[in-house]
């Protein structure tokens, strides 16, 4: 399992992570409480991975969704020094960031603990909303994002969260820039130039994010590298050439394979007859008529040279046909040119 994979949220910690967003009217600090009571610390670092990129578009939570989303990320490394949150240089540039609600701004500095802001555990006894409510805009300075990167040092530089996209990848969720925040583009009542803000569908705005926390990854979308194969080297003239033969073979199948040879038992078992015994007229008759209908029985009837001078002497006539059949046949010749004694019983003895 690669670290991108390990890096998704479960869909039940989604469901979890999403209920826990929409309590804005509970105290932020039992929503906190509660959300470390259903997850482990090794499933930290995904759930806050999901919500910090989740929260690089202002248009993916309310205002209220985004404090307890920040707040998440703050309880997670809580029991650390604030320098040590992975997700410090996003604290920080939020923090910064002059498009955000300043209510937002102020309630991460907060969490930061920068200057002032440092009653984070009174703030956290409020709900979202009461927060939000009870905001007074002129009671707060806000600092430049320099000052706050010296304040932290060398650890607000971006972190690993922050590289996810960088460079090579381009991230998975995109700002239309003509579409106002907490506007639905798909709303009849929508209109850019006029600035209408409608109520976006509660059932499928919940779906939508309830989706999008259960498939973010740390990959994002990678362009294709178009790696054409080298060329070839020209092969130099004292080199070997590869050769590939182009041998195709084809079958070629043996009709006498497999043949029925039955039809010569009867002229076998009347030649190993005739070796002892002269046969009748009727029996050499059948004898020569076979040897007729089947030029090739010859060579698989079962006479020998050896037993040869046996059907010589009981049965000269028939001994006087096979030799016959034997010098007139190519099979015989091709034996006598390479000097190799005939086999008249082929391969059937």
């Amino acid at each position: 399992m690669n670290r991108s994979t390990m890096m998704i949220m479960r869909i039940e910690e989604s469901a979890i992570v999403l209920s826990l967003l929409k309590s804005d009217l509970r105290p932020m600090e039992d929503v906190l409480s509660e959300f470390d009571s259903k997850f482990e610390s090794a499933r930290y670092l995904s759930v806050c991975n999901s919500l910090s990129m989740m929260l690089q578009d202002q248009q993916m939570f309310k205002n209220t969704e985004r404090l307890i989303a920040f707040g998440i990320i703050y309880q997670c490394y809580s029991s650390q020094k604030p320098s040590f949150n992975p997700f410090l240089s996003e604290m920080i540039s939020a923090a910064c960031n002059e498009q955000l609600e300043k209510s937002e701004r102020a309630f991460l500095l907060h969490l930061l603990q920068w200057n002032s802001y440092n009653n984070v555990k009174e703030i956290l006894k409020l709900s979202a909303v009461d927060y939000i409510r009870s905001f007074d805009p002129s009671t707060h300075d806000f600092p430049e994002l320099g000052e706050l990167q010296r304040e932290y040092g060398d650890k607000a530089d971006p972190g690993p969260s922050s590289h996810i996209f960088a460079d090579y990848s381009l991230k998975k969720l995109l700002h239309d820039p003509d579409v106002p925040r907490g506007c639905d583009p798909n709303s009849p009542e929508f209109d850019v130039q006029a600035g209408v803000n409608p109520r976006i569908g509660s059932g499928d705005r919940d779906e939508a994010l309830s989706g999008f926390l259960g498939n973010l990854t740390m990959g994002g979308l990678g362009p294709r590298w178009i790696r054409p194969c080298p060329p070839r080297y020209p092969v130099h003239q004292s080199e070997l050439l590869w050769i590939d033969p182009d041998n195709k073979h084809e079958l070629v199948w043996d009709d006498k394979m497999c043949a029925d040879t039955s039809s010569g038992a009867t002229v076998r078992d009347l030649l190993v007859k005739g070796l002892k015994v002269t046969l009748s007229p009727t029996e050499q008759e059948d004898i020569i008529t076979e040897l007729a209908n089947d030029p090739k029985l010859v060579f698989h009837c079962g006479i020998t040279p050896r037993k040869l001078p046996q059907l010589v002497e009981h049965n000269p006539q028939i001994a006087v046909e096979i030799l016959t059949k034997l010098n007139n046949s190519t099979e015989i010749n091709d034996s006598r040119k390479y000097g190799h004694e005939p086999a008249l019983n082929g391969s059937c003895e």
